[in-house]
């Protein structure tokens, strides 16, 4: 198109029928009558119009899609999508073979709690692959050092001697800040199914949080409930976990999970 507007035939030289000093509004008129048929004569204002409509179209469903994802992320961002638990178990038999003393050293989650150490100990009873341990302790966090939440548990874990089948299955009901104005339950449940020789345990599990506010007693109670597949492996005294949770609150992603857990005892 020359600066006057006039547009500019591609069709090679003598094949077109428009004269090039024909405007662009007659060309297209001619056109539409089909007295003009050259499909490389182009001029279409109203296609550069459409053009510029669609890219600004497009730059606005980005910047909306990015407020969205942002917030969303501000929402969901209190906790973190995958956690880290360390435990230590112990246990000692003080009358006769199968009733003692238990305890539990536990960093509930190193990433998102950092140094808060739940300490829980009590009585045991075990039997040929399986005990039961009713516990009671607290929450020691570094941030409030005269505050210790008290807190109840029952444990236990039955292997695949004591279910008779290659099942393993575990499990936790914890009432944590029983002391405190508002009683927070936690309840884990895993059921494992034994491969290679017990060398790897591959099942499912659901860990659920009740009237749940988290740490610092701030925000709106919620329950909590997931579900998900995990992994154990097994190794002399040390039990390695992974599972992936499916959250269903609404507020709380689906989280993955490593936990470390070191037994010893006599």
């Amino acid at each position: 198109m020359d600066p006057a507007g006039t547009a500019v035939s591609l069709s090679p030289a003598g094949t077109s029928k428009c004269p090039d000093s024909m405007t662009a509004k007659h060309q297209l008129s001619l056109i539409d009558r089909n007295d003009c048929r050259d499909p490389l004569v182009y001029y279409c204002p109203m296609a550069k119009l459409g053009s510029m409509l669609f890219g600004a179209g497009c730059l606005a469903a980005v910047a909306w899609s990015s407020n969205a994802v942002a917030a969303e992320s501000e929402a969901t961002d209190n906790e973190s999508d995958h956690k880290v638990r360390v435990q230590t178990h112990f246990n000692r038999a003080i009358w006769g073979d199968n009733a003692g003393i238990a305890g539990w050293v536990v960093l509930p989650d190193i990433i998102g709690m950092s140094t808060s150490t739940l300490f829980l100990i009590g009585p045991r009873f075990d039997g040929d692959g399986w005990w039961v341990e009713g516990l009671t302790g607290g929450m020691m966090t570094a941030g409030d050092p005269v505050s210790h939440p008290w807190s109840l548990s029952g444990r236990f874990e039955a292997g695949p001697r004591a279910m008779g089948a290659p099942i393993r299955m575990s499990g936790n009901v914890q009432l944590n800040d029983v002391t405190g104005e508002t009683i927070q339950p936690t309840v884990l449940l895993m059921v494992d199914y034994a491969m290679a020789n017990e060398g790897v345990f591959v099942g499912v599990e659901s860990e659920n949080r009740f009237n749940w506010i988290g740490p610092g007693g701030v925000g709106t109670p919620i329950n909590d409930v997931s579900l998900g597949p995990n992994m154990l492996l097994p190794f002399d005294g040390l039990l390695i976990t992974t599972s992936l949770q499916f959250h269903f609150a609404e507020r709380v992603r689906n989280q993955f999970w490593l936990r470390v857990r070191y037994d010893f005892g006599a």
